[in-house]
């Protein structure tokens, strides 16, 4: 039952949830039909202003939602202790006539720490929307419709719905729910956005994993007849239910082999907001097996978990290596660092577990915003002849483009139209030759320190706690200082490259400048930079209730080191980094040259080693054996099935029947 006086908490904690939901229902039904051709322009200009009003209130309720964590957050902190976590039930429901489940619900400082980073990638996430668009579209669908763009909405909304709730629930039950909430609409989205085919697949995962993780439920609930995650016991947490829990975990996450459907909803404006949300979910369930079980994992489990571990963040740095795409590779680099969770579940003490919410809260965020950055809006490609205004006497006129853009005579020396900008918008050239001169490059380059780890911002500081967390004596394993070090080296170099590549983000950039934009970077370098500098005092006082209430003990642990102080490791990428930064605004190549000397002539062995291997056909094998391999494997199958027939065919109703039974006796009990 809530405490006395905990009322405004409880109704804080379920407004995030509740607004998703009431703005997942007004995209839905805010569009109406589009304008066929038989209509006027009158009618669809009507239309459009209306979807432009729907949009505007879609936006509120995310700001608002978003606003509520933030004030549920600070009077958590305000309200005494022993009343700021609560367990508030709902209401009570009784399946098949047995003990009634209720519905429960558990505001904590980790509840709202876990919300506001899906919540802010929403809400950025819908103004890219709102801004390219006018109204709630621009995502090309499966179909190129109306409909099927507002629908991808719509479910993402849904989803993050369900993802808030997750990270709320008191009771298994409802946090199943959510999960299942959170799976359907993320298939839904992938249904509107790369077609049917890919779906199905998505949709047969999600029934299995759905159905892994009711199994999961039914074992915990089968010790006393009870969901409530207060009253688990230890004994329910058998190798079956573990491996449930993981595999949602995993799942949610959308790591290998589970992260094909985030790449193909790669550019939707909130698919960020969604893998934020399920890197949420699936802290949340690491941290429900940590606490029920004490971390005292079942035997065998650490062994597969590590080794799940090196695979969910390896793999993601190979797809970036090999794709082409700047935002699928970043997608994949976000996959693998939302991988780093299953170390902390491996090593299972409190101190890895505050950490990886450390982790998630201060270093996931930046890699998201990058994400954001990085999408190209419809209404920023760049044109193939773009014009150039020239401003006289007798006013502006429109004029091709020469072949090498640079500074016109006379006063207007200095000015151009920007490729990647909007029509009829001047841009100083000094700005696009050198982006550097602009706040936008800057706050850009610290939202990519914070996400690469780098030392002296809350990113580094967040990646060496979970660092020192994963490899501090005696449960630590040093051999996983390697993974993250991969995956920040890998997010520096390909988010560096966004801004010396004529990527589109570059020209973006430029454009933030004045007033607005020195505002912008002031308040970047106090978020991003400003903690660093006192870790202790500026990040454990807040966060020690939020790491105290995740990992269940009364204080947050001593054992996590919060230091302004980098690993060797994150220092050497830092100093590399720096290097590097300096040598380009110096116009220079920032690789020595044996280095690059060494780097081409391994690139050229391997292209010539690739074609002689090729061209000597070894490269079939392989494929022939693998081939022939299936072709009996095939076989067996069939044989197998012909000799199991006449058991099936008389053994199945009998089988469904007990299976019926054992479900209702496990509720029961």
């Amino acid at each position: 039952m809530s405490p006395q006086g905990a009322g405004p908490i409880l109704v804080l904690a379920l407004l995030p949830p509740g607004l998703m939901l009431l703005a997942a229902l007004l995209v839905a039904l805010g569009g109406g039909r589009e304008p066929g051709a038989t209509q006027g322009a009158t009618s669809g200009g009507l239309r459009a202003r209306r979807l432009a009003g729907w949009s505007i209130l879609v936006g509120l309720l995310l700001c608002a939602a978003l606003v509520g964590t933030m004030a549920g957050l600070v009077l958590t902190y305000l309200t005494p202790p022993e009343r700021a976590a609560f367990d508030a039930p709902l209401f009570t429901w009784s399946p098949l006539g047995l003990y009634g489940v209720t519905f429960s619900v558990h505001p904590s400082p980790a509840t709202w720490v876990l919300s506001l980073p899906p919540l802010t990638l929403a809400a950025a996430g819908w103004l890219t929307r709102a801004r390219t668009s006018g109204a709630m579209g621009g995502l090309p669908a499966a179909g190129g419709s109306r409909d099927g763009e507002r629908a991808s909405d719509a479910l993402a909304l849904l989803a993050l719905a369900g993802a808030l709730w997750t990270t709320l629930a008191a009771d298994l039950v409802s946090q199943y729910l959510g999960v299942a909430l959170y799976l359907l609409g993320t298939a839904g989205v992938l249904w509107a956005v790369a077609g049917a085919s890919p779906a199905g697949r998505r949709l047969i995962l999600v029934m299995a994993t759905s159905t892994g993780l009711l199994a999961g439920v039914l074992l915990l609930g089968k010790v006393n007849g009870h969901f409530v995650l207060s009253q688990l016991s230890t004994a329910g947490f058998t190798s079956a239910a573990v491996f449930g829990v993981a595999l949602s975990a995993a799942v949610v996450a959308s790591v290998p082999p589970f992260h094909g459907w985030l790449l193909r909803v790669a550019r939707h404006p909130l698919a960020p907001a969604l893998a934020a949300a399920g890197t949420a979910m699936a802290l949340g369930l690491v941290l429900m097996v940590f606490r029920t079980t004490a971390g005292q994992l079942p035997a065998g489990s650490q062994r597969w978990l590590v080794g799940y571990g090196w695979l969910a963040t390896l793999v993601p740095a190979a797809v970036a290596v090999r794709r082409r795409s700047p935002v699928t590779r970043l997608v994949a680099l976000y996959a693998g660092k939302a991988g780093l969770l299953f170390f902390a579940m491996t090593i299972a003490t409190p101190a890895a577990l505050a950490a990886g919410l450390l982790y998630v809260t201060l270093t996931l965020p930046a890699h998201g915003l990058l994400w954001w950055l990085a999408l190209t809006p419809p209404g920023e490609r760049q044109p193939t002849t773009p014009p150039v205004r020239l401003r006289g006497a007798a006013g502006v006129a429109a004029q091709p483009a020469p072949a090498r853009q640079g500074p016109v005579s006379g006063r207007d020396e200095g000015l151009v139209y920007s490729p990647a900008g909007r029509p009829g918008s001047l841009v100083p050239l000094t700005a696009m030759s050198a982006p550097w001169k602009t706040p936008g490059f800057w706050v850009y380059a610290l939202l990519l320190a914070s996400a690469a780890g780098l030392p002296g911002t809350v990113g580094g500081v967040a990646g060496s706690a979970f660092l020192k967390a994963l490899t501090s004596w005696p449960s630590g394993d040093l051999t996983l200082r390697v993974p993250p070090f991969l995956l920040d080296a890998a997010t520096l170099a390909i988010g560096g490259g966004l801004l010396w590549g004529g990527h589109p983000l570059t020209a973006r950039l430029t454009r933030l400048t004045g007033g607005w934009g020195w505002l912008l970077l002031a308040l970047a370098l106090g978020l991003l930079v400003g903690p660093a500098v006192a870790p202790v005092a500026l990040i454990g006082e807040w966060f020690g209730p939020a790491g105290a209430a995740a990992a269940g003990t009364g204080t947050i642990p001593l054992s996590l080191e919060l230091s302004a102080r980098p690993p060797l490791l994150s220092a050497a990428l830092g100093l590399a980094a720096l290097w590097a930064l300096v040598q380009r605004l110096r116009r220079r190549e920032w690789l020595p040259g044996l280095v690059r000397a060494l780097i081409g002539a391994a690139a050229l062995a391997r292209e010539g080693g690739y074609r002689a291997w090729r061209r000597s056909g070894d490269g079939g094998a392989p494929a022939r054996g693998a081939g022939t391999f299936w072709t009996r494997l095939q076989g067996a199958a069939e044989r197998t099935m012909e000799t199991l027939r006449p058991f099936e065919e008389r053994y199945y109703a009998p089988a469904a029947v007990m299976v019926a039974v054992a479900l209702i006796y496990i509720i029961g009990r």
